[in-house]
């Protein structure tokens, strides 16, 4: 038996309530279970009911034994002292209040339904990677796409929350935060963390000083990057940048702030997701776009936001993917399925993130409306979806369906999800 699994029976009371009794012989009626609490503090908020004839109202807390009040030292934390209802699968302990009163308890496990707690079993512990297999074909189509719409909000609220983190180490900076979120995803996922770095250590408007400058903009990132520092590197052009980021660093302060070259890799890495080369198609961004936040705060629409991130490459790398390596077919552009990605992991979570901290639905509608007018993804996970035939036609249905995988499917949160609610009432 899970908690998980007794918060759902009392959300949705799945369990007999003829002649309901506390443990202590007292009546129990149930007006009101409350609200589900995903904060600190008791499990259920503003509960209502009635105990042998007198109204309560209060908190609910829940737990599969009783001795799991002690176990989490509710008796020492005074937010619990406003429980009026303990409910558990067993009590195997009388539990006192503060004052040495017994707190009223409803035990669960002779008025539990066996049968949804079977059909509960076996939908976590299947090994398919969806856990409601299954169960889709006989699921509504309308609590399918609700539960699609809702597990999208998630995954950008989730994305939200560590853009806002960041904003808040940036001391509330928000060209510093976008700037940083936007070298993270440039990086993608095997460098994503020197990038990180690199937005961090260069302060924003040191681009819009150079802008339309390419070539300082390059000295710039490749020497804060601890790319410009080989001795063995001969070629006209390394030099020269390594000369121009020399002048800048005194210039601005920057000696000593570069990362090594050892935190970049290139290993297993395919030469057109070399750093360098994703560093050369920021570096023309950069030129192009000095101010990333004033970019979203104009609300482009997707066709805009997409030439912003199609920029030429300078002369040098449309021939090198590397200061010592040259290269042939090099596009003069970032190619369309990454700069779509950009759109999608960087555009969209910082207009989601900007709306919660302005409380401004606008942003919400423009990061939504993007999705809806993008191509989606296509990966394991979206074809696990559309073999069971659920939607894949736009980045909305895509993001969607990854973020109903990654965050209820993965960690078998069936009783959060709608679908899996359902699949247990079928």
């Amino acid at each position: 038996m899970k908690e998980e699994f007794l918060h759902y029976i009392w959300r949705f009371q799945k369990f007999d309530q003829n002649r309901l009794q506390t443990t202590d012989g007292k009546q129990l009626a149930i007006f009101d279970t409350g609200h589900y609490n995903t904060d600190a503090g008791p499990d259920f908020k503003q509960a209502k009911l009635s105990i042998d004839g007198i109204k309560w109202a209060g908190n609910v807390e829940i737990h599969v034994r009783a001795s799991d009040w002690l176990k989490h030292n509710h008796q020492h934390d005074e937010a619990y002292e406003s429980v009026i209802l303990h409910v558990v699968w067993i009590q195997d302990q009388v539990i006192r209040n503060a004052n040495g009163e017994e707190i009223p308890t409803l035990e669960l496990h002779d008025r539990s339904d066996t049968e949804l707690e079977n059909r509960y079993t076996a939908l976590v512990h299947n090994l398919y990677p969806i856990p409601c297999k299954n169960y889709l074909p006989s699921i509504r189509e309308i609590t399918k796409l609700d539960m699609m719409e809702q597990a999208l909000i998630h995954r950008l609220e989730l994305k939200a929350q560590e853009i806002l983190e960041i904003h808040r180490t940036q001391n509330k900076d928000w060209p510093q935060t976008c700037q940083i979120w936007l070298f993270r995803h440039f990086g993608f996922k095997v460098n994503a963390e020197p990038f990180t770095e690199l937005g961090i250590r260069i302060p924003w408007k040191l681009f819009a000083w150079h802008q339309q400058n390419c070539y300082q903009i390059e000295a710039l990132l490749f020497g804060m990057a601890g790319l410009l520092q080989s001795t063995s590197i001969e070629h006209e052009y390394y030099q020269s940048l390594k000369k121009e980021f020399a002048f800048l660093a005194r210039k601005n302060r920057l000696e000593d702030k570069s990362l090594q070259a050892e935190q970049w890799k290139f290993l297993r890495l395919r030469p057109a997701n070399f750093p360098t080369l994703r560093m050369a198609q920021l570096a023309a961004f950069m030129a192009s776009n000095p101010h990333p936040y004033t970019l979203l705060e104009s609300f482009p629409n997707v066709k805009n936001l997409d030439n912003a991130f199609k920029n030429e490459l300078s002369p040098f790398w449309k021939t090198h993917y590397h200061f010592g390596k040259t290269g042939k077919g090099i596009p003069k552009y970032m190619g369309s399925n990454s700069r779509e990605l950009l759109i999608i992991n960087v555009a969209a979570p910082l207009m989601f993130a900007i709306g919660l901290e302005k409380e401004n639905q606008r942003y919400f509608d423009t990061a939504l409306e993007w999705l809806e007018a993008l191509a989606p993804e296509k990966n394991r996970i979206t074809k696990n979806w559309e073999e069971l035939g659920l939607p894949n036609k736009t980045a909305f249905d895509s993001q969607a369906l990854i973020g109903l995988y990654r965050h209820f499917c993965e960690s078998k949160q069936c009783l959060k999800c709608k679908i899996g609610n359902e699949a247990l009432q079928s």
